[in-house]
């Protein structure tokens, strides 16, 4: 806080409410200050929002206020009318107005005495020459304009700097957010038709192992078949080579007269003896069931073909897909580098940069202001005016100091003494206020070279944006492919399923053709059988016929001889030739209509065909 041209002053009293009304009295005092020098710095804290800053003189009377200041939008707002003290009339308070030079600074700053350390006496002109001499020539505040001068140059450098820095981060964070956005939307449609891509895959892959979960029952089916027919051996009695007992002896005349033969009993349980056994698999010509077996799998084999050509096209995409991903989670603007994003605010830090800038172009002005106190006290002392003449006045751009060769204004003796006093004071701050700019412009390389790590890391994050960007140009070149692989796969796992139904139908239709094989054959044994019986059944009538025939025939003969012994000598021999013939003999014979032989089956086999005749009606 200060108060320009003000030297009465000894005091300050902050005020602090929450309520602008409160600050019109000493009432709503926060906290008194001394005056330490040309500017007095204090800190203030959050509990309030509005300050206000009360000078004060010696015996505490005000002397004037400032402007109320908003600590929340930085705002200042004037108050009309005094501020009235509890301890003196208000109306012998001033309504001049200081100036709030820091209304927040880091630390409170102390007096130390007189420049140098050297006292102001209060009288004898000639010794304040000297001393003041001494202070301007000497003094701190002509080596601290020139130490100060490139801090401040430095000080503008790093705001035009920053303020590149900051339009050079708008640019970038909002190029890098767009791309980052369209990005990811695309890559969200990229990674939509790779799950359309795994959907057809999926759907084939479950079709397929539906169809050939079918194909193995029916496989199975047949396959059983097939072993059935393997282990059914056909009876010898069937085959052409086939030796069996009557056979055996060469008896042809047996084989055709039946009636010296006797019946054929028993004959259902001889075995038939071959010397190369035979199945119902020797029957069949297995070559079917090889070209079908051949073809299913030829579609088997092509099916997996188009879905490797689709795993291997969808793979590809994939490592598209994944590339942009990586690139993308290489960049800082992604979800999991968001938080260290949040560590460099850019307009906090550019408004840090300024309020820095703002600062050191204060304390540069309170030097300057400095040093024009020193000339006008010079300019005021006997023999300072020569002296104060070959002063070199700071050139310091933006900044103006009074002219050293102008003639001075009268001023009282009291006016004098009180300015010396001011400088005795002002003068032991002038190496604090010196290193606050050092310390300021530390601070702002300091702000500057997180600017420029973080505007580093926006134009890394960009450029591994625009590399994923071109990788995902590429995958978005290999899109067209990928679907057309999808659609491909598609058609030619239909062309292979429909392939695959026909086979398996002529695969269920050799099943039951070979089924009804070893049905008939079953059928086939039970017919013989019959047959047989029926055969037996023909001879042994046959049989009791000439049976019976030659019975007669004998009873024939005893019955003529008989008559011819009566009555022989008493017939003469050639009434009836005939009288001596034998009687007419019949036989009953195998009628040779071309009927073959019918095989004898053993008894076991047959009762065991008709059993599974009669399970499967």
């Amino acid at each position: 806080m200060s108060w320009n041209g003000a030297t009465e002053y000894t005091a300050w009293a902050l005020l602090a409410s929450n309520d602008t009304s409160n600050l019109t009295d000493t009432s709503s005092i926060w906290k008194n200050i001394t005056r330490n020098g040309f500017e007095t710095n204090c800190t203030v804290g959050g509990a309030a929002r509005y300050v206000r800053a009360v000078a004060l003189n010696v015996n505490g009377t005000v002397l004037g206020a400032s402007d109320v200041l908003d600590l929340v939008d930085h705002s200042k707002t004037p108050m009309s009318g005094v501020v009235t003290s509890n301890s003196q009339d208000p109306t012998s308070t001033s309504t001049d107005s200081p100036s709030t030079a820091s209304g927040a600074a880091a630390a409170s700053q102390t007096g130390k005495g007189g420049a140098n350390g050297l006292p102001v006496p209060s009288t004898g002109t000639a010794f304040i020459l000297g001393a003041w001499a001494l202070i301007l020539h000497q003094g701190s505040i002509f080596q601290a304009i020139p130490r100060v001068d490139r801090p401040r140059l430095r000080a503008n450098e790093i705001v035009n700097e920053a303020r590149g820095l900051l339009e050079e981060n708008a640019v970038l964070d909002a190029k890098n957010t767009f791309l980052r956005k369209g990005l990811g939307q695309q890559t969200n449609a990229l990674k939509a038709v790779r799950r359309g891509v795994e959907h057809v895959a999926r759907e084939g892959r479950e079709e397929f192992s539906a169809v050939i979960k079918t194909l193995d029952a029916a496989n199975d089916r047949l396959s059983h078949t097939l072993q059935l027919l393997k282990t059914t051996i056909v009876e010898a009695s069937f085959l052409p080579s086939h030796v069996t007992p009557s056979q055996d002896t060469g008896d042809s005349e047996h084989a055709d007269r039946l009636r010296v033969s006797g019946p054929d009993e028993g004959l259902e349980n001889t075995a038939s003896i071959s010397p190369h056994p035979k199945t119902l698999h020797d029957f069949i010509d297995e070559s079917t069931h090889t070209k079908l077996q051949d073809a299913l799998r030829e579609c088997i084999d092509n099916y997996h073909d188009a879905q490797s050509d689709l795993s291997n096209t969808a793979e590809a995409f994939d490592e598209d897909i994944q590339s942009i991903l990586e690139a993308l989670n290489r960049t800082p603007g992604t979800l999991s580098n968001k938080l260290a994003r949040r560590d460099t605010n850019t307009p906090e830090l550019f408004r840090s940069l300024e309020e820095h800038a703002t600062e050191m172009a204060g304390l540069l002005q309170s030097l300057v202001k400095h040093y024009d106190l020193c000339v006008t006290a010079l300019k005021h002392t006997e023999g300072g005016g020569e002296a104060a003449k070959q002063v070199q006045a700071p050139e310091i751009e933006g900044v103006e100091s009074i002219d050293e060769n102008a003639a001075p204004g009268p001023i009282t003796d009291e006016e004098r003494h009180e300015m010396l006093q001011v400088l005795e004071r002002d003068a032991s701050e002038v190496d604090d206020v010196v290193l606050e700019i050092h310390e300021r412009t530390s601070d702002m390389s300091a702000q500057l070279s997180q600017l420029q790590t973080h505007v580093a890391t926006l134009h890394t994050e960009h450029g591994n944006l625009r590399r994923a960007l071109a990788l995902l140009r590429k995958a978005g070149a290999a899109l067209p492919s990928t679907i057309a692989a999808a659609s491909a796969f598609r058609a030619r796992w239909a062309a292979e399923n429909a392939a695959i139904a026909a086979r398996m139908a002529d695969l269920s239709a050799l099943g039951a053709f070979y089924t009804d094989f070893l049905h008939a054959y079953d059928r086939l044994l039970v017919e013989v059988g019959r047959r047989r019986a029926v055969h037996n059944r023909m001879r042994q009538i046959a049989q009791k016929a000439a049976q019976d025939m030659d019975a007669l025939y004998s009873e024939e003969l005893e019955v003529r001889a008989a008559f011819r012994a009566e009555n022989g000598d008493a017939l003469p021999s050639d009434i009836w030739p005939g009288l001596i013939d034998l009687p007419n003999r019949y036989e009953v014979l195998v009628a040779d209509d071309g009927g073959g032989e019918i095989p004898r089956i053993r008894k076991d086999v047959l009762e065991a065909a008709a059993g599974r005749v009669r399970g499967r009606v």
